[in-house]
């Protein structure tokens, strides 16, 4: 903790002194802002610094270990690695201006002054963070109204196959291999060995991979699988075909299943838990 509490603090002394090292050489002086990308970036690299810094001041610290931490935090800051992960965290596919973004860091948190305030940093980096998460939204309605006909198509041409079973909630199935087992009621516990793809082929999550199957209640998973587990046996193997709201719906589940996917399951019953 001692040693956590210490990287946490900076000494003014430091910061001062900082001032003649590696990355202050740099990015001393004024940057042109010359369009919205600059002054984002900007802003964003002065929020960050004053942010830091005001972490920094709240622990006392001798010189010494005061200039080893600004020049750590500030070469880590300024590093490739992390500003194209800031960019990744906050931007996205948007670009970012690496330099304009350095100055705005550097000016801040090495010198203690910049061309913004840091209200105005602070209202600049909301502003495009607003925009962004707006594109977000807009970008995943129209991926999730595409996924809906994408899956109503390949539901439509996969019910025409011999082998396919349609049920009247839209589930489809069909048998890869018979048991003789007990079927589970919607109280039960499950044991079973999945794999769930998506209709392209995607492979999100197998219980095969990891060579153990998979125990749960079987009221306390997606619908579609609460509902066709019910119709197989100990024994059964199936390969399942579910709608999107039986599936994660709009909602979808985390990066790799997106809103209104539709969904392939392999499927092997191996106990009924009780």
């Amino acid at each position: 903790m001692k040693t956590i509490t210490k990287i946490l603090g900076a000494a003014t002394l430091a910061v001062a002194t900082l001032m003649s090292v590696s990355c202050s050489k740099s990015y001393t002086g004024k940057v042109a802002l010359n369009n919205d990308l600059d002054s984002v970036s900007y802003a964003l690299g002065t929020f960050m610094g004053a942010q830091l810094k005001q972490m920094t001041e709240r622990f006392p610290l001798t010189q010494t270990d005061s200039l080893k931490l600004v020049k750590t935090f500030t070469e880590g800051v300024l590093s490739e690695d992390y500003v194209k992960w800031v960019k990744d965290q906050l931007f996205g596919e948007e670009n970012i201006n690496e330099a304009a973004f350095k100055y705005g860091f550097t000016h801040q948190f090495v010198h203690g002054h910049s061309m913004l305030s840091e209200e105005q940093a602070n209202f600049i980096c909301q502003l495009k963070s607003g925009e962004i998460r707006k594109k977000k939204e807009e970008e995943k309605a129209k991926k999730a109204a595409e996924n809906i006909e994408i899956g109503k198509k390949f539901l439509e041409e996969n019910a025409q196959k011999d082998s396919v079973i349609v049920l009247e909630n839209g589930l489809q199935y069909k048998v890869l291999a018979t048991g003789t087992g007990a079927s589970p009621k919607v109280t039960d516990k499950v044991k079973c060995h999945y794999e769930g793809r998506l209709i392209d082929g995607t492979v999100f999550d197998s219980s095969y991979k990891r060579n153990q199957p998979t125990t749960f209640p079987l009221n306390g998973v997606i619908k579609g699988w609460t509902e066709i587990l019910q119709l197989m046996k100990e024994g059964d193997k199936w390969q399942v075909f579910i709608p999107s709201e039986l599936g994660y719906g709009e909602r979808g589940a985390g990066d790799n299943i997106a809103p209104n996917e539709t969904l392939i399951f392999d499927i092997e019953l191996i106990e009924v838990v009780k």
